[in-house]
């Protein structure tokens, strides 16, 4: 059975790897014509993810934008991913709203963070715990 990565392991791997993508200027780039939609390479994170490529943009387009868009006024949305967006022929086949990846990966990275706390002060009680009790029986 292959593992299927995480929305966390997905969008965190999204940002690293274009994350100087994001910093380069749309101006000098032939195909970007807005500053916050940077081209997603899905090739590269397909290939790093062990992932399909229609899996993995089945992926962002239907579960993970759909469950981060939302409603800015009356037929307005703000998508996190979307399709088709460049100059001429030289359109870009899915782009990223970076700076929104940007807050919804440091609010995943923030909860991992937390639930691996608590895990681990959790295993921690357990071990002293058993410990405890291993201790109370032998005193016996």
């Amino acid at each position: 059975m292959a593992n299927t990565p995480t929305d966390l392991q997905i969008l965190n791997l999204i940002f690293e790897h274009h994350f100087q993508d994001y910093l380069r200027s749309p101006h000098n780039d032939p195909v970007r014509q807005h500053k916050n939609y940077v081209p997603v390479d899905v090739d590269y994170i397909a290939n790093i993810l062990g992932l399909d490529q229609v899996l993995l943009v089945s992926r962002l387009m239907d579960h993970l934008d759909k469950k981060y868009r939302y409603q800015v006024e009356e037929n307005s949305y703000v998508f996190l991913f979307s399709t088709a967006f460049g100059r001429g022929s030289d359109q870009d086949r899915h782009v990223v709203n970076f700076p929104y990846l940007s807050s919804i990966v440091a609010g995943m990275r923030d909860e991992d963070r937390k639930y691996r706390i608590a895990t681990g002060m959790a295993g921690v009680s357990l071990a002293i715990s058993v410990i405890s009790f291993l201790i109370s029986v032998m005193a016996r």
